[in-house]
């Protein structure tokens, strides 16, 4: 199966792809509130038997269990201590152990989430950078790899290093802008880490960008 955060039909859709020359589309769950409760869902991360969502409208993860994929059901969703607020904007989810990060781009920030009870996922901290609101502007991707989080930030124009091996106390380590700062990863929009190197997708820039 491929799971699909649908951003304008504001859902998630299940699609069998046992047959790759012939997927079919199996399911979708919306919510208990159809058009509300996965509002602009922008991301997805699939995780044993269930799939997170972050809803860049509803600024929220919502979790969905997938045990059925014929039959996905919404469960729970988390939404901060400040509705609204805590997940701004809330655009990529990457799910490693027992939490879920969410890169937050109206808020600027990378949140983390308890989800070890997916039907009541808590939010723990996170982390702004050292100027919040301008370190982490525009967060858009998160990738985790060992104790770090890498955060791809399109309006900062770069990729930042957070250190999670305390989830309680996320803590902003470095930044990387590229030899021309604003340029070098204008518009930074997707990172994925395989092994020693970040592979940083930038919009403007119309590139692939490979950090060590």
């Amino acid at each position: 199966y491929a799971y699909v955060a649908n951003v304008l039909r504001d859902s998630l859709a299940v699609i069998d792809i046992s047959n790759p020359s012939d997927p079919v589309f199996v399911s979708e769950e919306r919510g208990p509130q159809a058009g509300v409760s996965l509002d602009f869902a922008s991301s997805v991360f699939v995780s044993g038997n269930y799939a997170y969502v972050t809803t860049e409208l509803r600024n929220s993860l919502a979790v969905i269990d997938i045990s059925n994929p014929s039959d996905p059901v919404f469960v729970s969703e988390e939404r901060g201590p400040i509705p609204g607020t805590s997940l701004s904007g809330a655009d990529s989810v990457f799910v490693s152990g027992n939490y879920a990060y969410v890169a937050s781009q109206s808020r600027a920030s990378l949140a983390i989430i308890d989800i070890s009870n997916p039907f009541d996922p808590i939010f723990v901290a996170e982390e702004r950078g050292p100027s919040g609101g301008t370190t982490l502007n525009g967060a858009h991707s998160v990738f985790v790899s060992g104790n770090y989080a890498y955060v791809a930030s399109q309006t900062r124009d770069s990729l930042a290093v957070i250190d999670v091996s305390n989830p309680q106390d996320p803590v902003f380590v470095a930044e990387e802008q590229g030899p021309v700062p604003n340029t070098s990863l204008d518009n930074a929009k997707s990172v994925f880490v395989s092994g020693n190197y970040a592979y940083l997708a930038s919009a403007n820039r119309a590139s692939l960008a490979v950090i060590d």
